[in-house]
C-alpha cells in the first residue's frame, strides 16, 4: 500500500491531522485497536479557549503561567492560547457539539486556576464527543484509509521507501530487508575490534566487513 501521509494513532491529534493532511494527499491511519479506544475518548472535563469578553488572550496566558509555577515555556503557552479559538472552530466544523445556553451562546465553565469562564464542554463527556465527531468525519473522507487492529512495532526508513512494520505485515516483509541489521552489526563489531586487535587483524577484518557490506547493499537494491 502506498500513501502520502502515515498517521499512527486515532486520538484527537491523529484524527485531526489526518483530516487536514487529507486535503493534500492520501492518508493511511493505523491504530492498534478500535478507533475509539484511545485517551481522547475517556477525557471528561472540557477545552479551554478564549471565547467571549471580558476574557482575553493575555488573561488566559497569565493564568496558565501562574498555574505552571515556572514550568511552562511562555512561547508555547502563547502559541497554544492564541490558536485555541481557531482549533475549536475546526472541531465544530467536523461536527463536535459543545453545550450551549438557551440563547445559543456556548455554555462556558470556570475551573480551578482560571479567572474567567472559558471551558467549552459537552456534558461531562467532552472527549467522547470530540472523538465521535472526528471518527465520523474521518470515515467519510475519501482520501483516508483506516487500518484498525494494526499494532505498529517498527518504522523502517529508506528501504526502498519508508515502510511501517505491523504485526499484520511483518511476515510479508521482503527477506532482503533482514540483511541490513547484519550489515550494521558488522560495522559495529569492526569498530570495537579495532581497539583490541593488532594492525594485521584489523586490516583483514576490515576487508571482510567491506565485502559483506557490499554484498548486502547489492542484494538489497536488486
Amino acid at each position: 500500500m502506498k500513501t502520502d501521509f502515515l498517521v499512527i494513532g486515532s486520538g484527537a491529534a491523529g484524527l485531526s491531522f489526518a483530516l487536514k493532511a487529507a486535503e493534500h494527499g492520501h492518508v493511511t491511519l493505523v491504530t492498534k485497536g478500535k478507533m475509539d479506544e484511545c485517551n481522547t475518548n475517556y477525557a471528561q472535563g472540557g477545552i479551554c479557549s478564549v471565547t467571549y469578553a471580558p476574557d482575553t488572550f493575555e488573561k488566559h496566558i497569565h493564568d496558565t503561567l501562574v498555574c505552571g509555577a515556572g514550568k511552562c515555556d511562555p512561547a508555547a503557552v502563547e502559541l497554544v492560547v492564541r490558536r485555541a479559538p481557531e482549533l475549536i472552530r475546526d472541531l465544530i466544523a467536523w461536527g463536535t457539539k459543545f453545550d450551549k445556553t438557551p440563547d445559543g451562546r456556548f455554555e462556558l465553565n470556570r475551573e480551578g486556576g482560571h479567572t474567567e469562564h472559558r471551558i467549552l464542554h459537552h456534558e461531562d463527556l467532552t472527549g467522547a464527543e470530540i472523538e465521535r465527531a472526528l471518527i465520523t468525519s474521518v470515515r467519510k473522507h475519501p482520501n483516508i484509509t483506516v487500518l484498525e487492529h494494526h499494532f505498529a512495532i517498527d518504522l523502517l526508513l529508506g528501504y526502498p521507501a519508508n515502510l511501517i512494520l505491523t504485526w499484520n505485515n511483518r511476515r510479508r516483509l521482503d527477506p532482503k530487508a533482514w540483511l541490513l541489521p547484519f550489515a550494521a552489526l558488522g560495522l559495529f563489531a569492526g569498530m570495537k575490534c579495532s581497539r583490541v586487535l593488532d594492525e594485521k587483524w584489523v586490516r583483514r577484518l576490515t576487508s571482510v566487513l567491506l565485502v559483506l557490506s557490499g554484498v548486502s547493499l547489492i542484494a538489497v537494491n536488486l
